[in-house]
């Protein structure tokens, strides 16, 4: 069984990382706005605004790329939580599901 000492270290180490992480993804969310607004209220005159078309395409991908980013973060966590349990229940780990293929890889394999 782990002590004191470690389990501390641990927990300290992960709120280092998910700190960590939250400020670069804030700092990413934020250039990402501001961009896209500076974008939007220039008018970028070199090059011509979407049609109704082509910003619907790009809106459906978007959608998808965060419904297979959602789905694979999803069955990533449920696994990493079901190995948790069994190793903290002394059970044998049992394989992980394998996560599906997300539209990236299988675009990639296709090209």
């Amino acid at each position: 069984m782990a002590d004191t000492k470690t389990v501390t270290d641990q927990a300290k180490g992960l709120l280092s990382k998910s700190i960590q992480g939250q400020i670069q993804l804030f700092n990413r969310m934020s250039t990402l706005t501001t961009d896209a607004t500076k974008a939007l209220l220039a008018g970028d005159k070199t090059q011509p605004r979407p049609t109704v078309g082509e910003g619907f395409r790009r809106l459906v991908e978007l959608n998808l790329a965060c419904w297979s980013a959602a789905a694979d973060h999803g069955l990533a966590l449920a696994n990493d939580m079901a190995a948790a349990c069994e190793k903290a229940l002394g059970l044998q780990a049992a394989p992980p599901v394998p996560a599906p293929r997300s539209r990236k890889s299988a675009g990639k394999a296709a090209a």
